[in-house]
């Protein structure tokens, strides 16, 4: 069975941002109440920024969403950067290419 996949990589800051702002929170607000600083949430919104397992349980608590959701969305964010990545898809290739040399 083929895997199916967006055809863009999404970083679940977008999808937090829409989150708080459909439910006119407001930032700075939420930053303080989960004690990290508003540079670094504001990164996180703006995709600029991982989100962190530390501040996905804070955001559990808040918006009641879980934080494995967001958290798997970070995971495959990443990996598809990798991916994405022309420096490391040669780095794989080799690895693949060594792979086959080795005797099992």
């Amino acid at each position: 069975m083929k895997e199916m996949r967006c055809s863009r990589n999404i970083h679940p800051g977008g999808m937090i941002k829409e989150e708080i702002e459909y439910r006119k929170l407001s930032k700075r607000e939420l930053s303080k109440k989960m004690d990290i600083s508003y540079k670094l949430f504001t990164d996180i919104l703006n995709e600029k920024k991982p989100l962190t397992e530390d501040i996905a349980v804070k955001l559990e608590k808040v918006l009641g969403i879980p934080a494995y959701f967001y958290m798997s969305i970070q995971v495959d964010y990443n990996i598809r950067a990798l991916e994405e990545n022309k420096k490391h898809v040669k780095l794989l290739e080799k690895l693949r290419n060594l792979g086959k040399n080795v005797a099992l």
